[in-house]
């Protein structure tokens, strides 16, 4: 390689460098989107026993409350709750999981995800559910 057609093409490398510079951030405020989220509030009569409500499955454990999303990972449908077997079905493709999120059977492939959950001084609990 000649020292002429080096140079050209590390000017030209350099070029494209400094462009990215500009771009990537001009592109990711362009397209940022804020994370929206709802809060689900249980009152802490309801912390002893799983209670399913807005989407969400709140289960006490001995290490503390834990919310599970009821949105199946696959398609997002809303997951039904079958108390017999202790299973959750997704009614659109009968993916299974169960009572603690963990993938049984389906189309999906992940486990139900965990929701964050804080605990209030009055004792009840509120979940962060992602819209």
């Amino acid at each position: 390689m000649k020292r002429r057609s080096f140079l050209a093409l590390a000017r030209k490398g350099l070029a494209w460098f400094v462009a990215g510079l500009f771009v990537y951030p001009a592109l990711r405020f362009a397209l940022w989107r804020e994370k929206k989220i709802r809060l689900v509030r249980f009152a802490h009569q309801e912390l002893s026993a799983r209670t399913i409500r807005d989407e969400v499955c709140l289960t006490p454990t001995p290490r503390g409350p834990m919310a599970l999303s009821l949105r199946c990972p696959h398609l997002c449908c809303v997951l039904a709750y079958d108390p017999s077997a202790d299973i959750f079905v997704c009614p659109c493709h009968r993916s299974r999981f169960n009572g603690q999120g963990e993938l049984l059977a389906g189309p999906a492939t992940t486990d139900l995800a965990r929701l964050p959950v804080k605990e209030l001084d009055n004792g009840d609990v509120e979940v962060e559910v992602p819209v």
